[in-house]
């Protein structure tokens, strides 16, 4: 009896395994219809992790129509099967109330049990809903002590270091002090060079300004503020919220707007989203350079060597730098995009026609620059993480269920529009 126990087991586990290798086409070609039947198959054997990943699939849609009541009733399935199982994403659709009606406080106790099992993603969760308020009374000092435990994966680190120091620095909004904030982005990075007239306006008890987004700065907003204004920008959709870094002056973002504007003056309005955002994201490749001397053991440093936004005036920055001036200049042209980060690296989300993908300015930069098609651009979610450095951990993010459908032909039309020749007319005479 127990050698067929052992079996069953042994069985199950190869079934989910190979539901894997079929869901991600690592091995053989992706196959989503073999991948559900070795799914359900390893759950008939014992193993309820099939009912995870047949759950993820329907809540996302892959491989199948998006319906979150499966998805709801896979996960409840693996969690009857095995009580340490499906917790986070029960507790995720009562949250957003996908598949089942809103319910925070069941959201909460499953986000508890699935950190008590040892899913210390859980307690970002629950630090996210402490402090937003999201469903809870708002309680700064309960989401640090949840963030704290989260410091303990290195995946996930990054993503909650800002935050801490958002709560420690700021108490939200009524104590913050600026000139504290400021020095502690600087012993960070001691290599922005533009920190000094800041830092003596700050002294000085010049005013800060806070928008979340440059499309705020516009002339007309920049000619009413006092000239000493130290500006702050909270790159609102960057979840490691690090604004502790992102102070400028008015100078620093004229010239900032200026080469913006230099960038997009020659894109027409009067054409399709996708094309505007393809003539931007070929002139941003084009212009832009990974900066490889900020390259740090320190995979923080490594992300953020210093102010996002003065790629613009140095034309060099690391992935952060370059993943947020292509966000800033979708936003000055109307475009949705956000900034996304994982462990040790930054790209973006684009919003094109209602769709949301994903695209990588850092990998495609070379690309475009030895004059072929972006590979890293307008991907779905489930494309784009095949990548191992696409490891989506924000706390906020767009679903991406699509890929484009002809990105080549998409890059060729438009590297036309802007230079008057294709690609493989380029290609062929160089």
């Amino acid at each position: 009896m127990k050698s067929i126990i052992i079996d069953n087991i042994e069985k199950a586990k190869n079934l989910y395994n190979r539901g894997l290798v079929y869901l991600k086409g690592k091995e053989v070609p992706i196959d989503y219809e073999k991948a559900i039947e070795c799914f359900k198959l390893a759950t008939i054997n014992g193993d309820g992790r099939g009912f995870i990943e047949l759950g993820y699939m329907y809540q996302v849609g892959i491989g199948v129509e998006k319906n979150y009541q499966k998805a709801f009733r896979y996960y409840s399935e693996a969690n009857k099967m095995d009580a340490s199982l499906g917790l986070y994403e029960l507790g995720y659709l009562y949250r957003n109330g996908l598949g089942v009606k809103t319910d925070y406080q069941k959201a909460l106790e499953y986000f508890v049990k699935s950190l008590i099992k040892g899913n210390i993603e859980a307690a970002v969760s629950i630090g996210y809903m402490y402090l937003t308020g999201y469903g809870v009374k708002q309680d700064c000092g309960i989401a640090l002590k949840y963030y704290q435990k989260a410091l303990s994966d290195s995946k996930i680190r990054n993503a909650v270091a800002g935050l801490i120091i958002r709560i420690k620095y700021c108490n939200i909004e009524e104590n913050l002090n600026y000139l504290q904030l400021f020095e502690y982005g600087v012993k960070k990075h001691p290599k922005d060079l533009y920190t000094k007239n800041i830092k003596e306006n700050l002294e000085n008890g010049s005013k800060v300004y806070i928008v979340e987004n440059i499309k705020e700065l516009t002339k007309e907003v920049l000619d009413k503020l006092p000239q000493n204004t130290i500006i702050n920008i909270r790159n609102c959709y960057n979840p490691t919220k690090e604004f502790y870094k992102e102070f400028y002056t008015i100078s620093d973002i004229r010239k900032i707007l200026y080469t913006c504007n230099e960038i997009l003056n020659d894109i027409p309005e009067n054409q399709s989203e996708e094309d505007i955002f393809m003539q931007i994201y070929i002139k941003a490749c084009l212009l832009f350079s990974y900066d490889e001397s900020a390259l740090n053991e320190n995979k923080e440093e490594k992300l953020s060597s210093s102010r996002n936004l003065s790629i613009f005036l140095s034309k060099q920055g690391v992935c952060g730098a370059e993943a947020e001036a292509l966000k800033a200049l979708l936003n000055l042209k109307g475009i949705e995009c956000n900034r996304i980060c994982s462990e040790n690296h930054a790209y973006n989300q684009v919003k094109l026609n209602g769709k949301w993908y994903y695209c990588d300015i850092t990998n495609d930069n070379p690309i475009i620059k030895e004059y072929r098609p972006p590979e890293y651009c307008l991907q779905s979610e489930h494309t784009f993480t095949e990548y191992d450095t696409h490891t989506t951990i924000s706390l906020i993010k767009e679903e991406a269920l699509e890929d484009y459908p002809d990105i080549e032909e998409l890059y060729n039309r438009n590297y036309n529009k802007l230079f008057g020749i294709s690609q493989k007319t380029r290609v062929r005479n160089k």
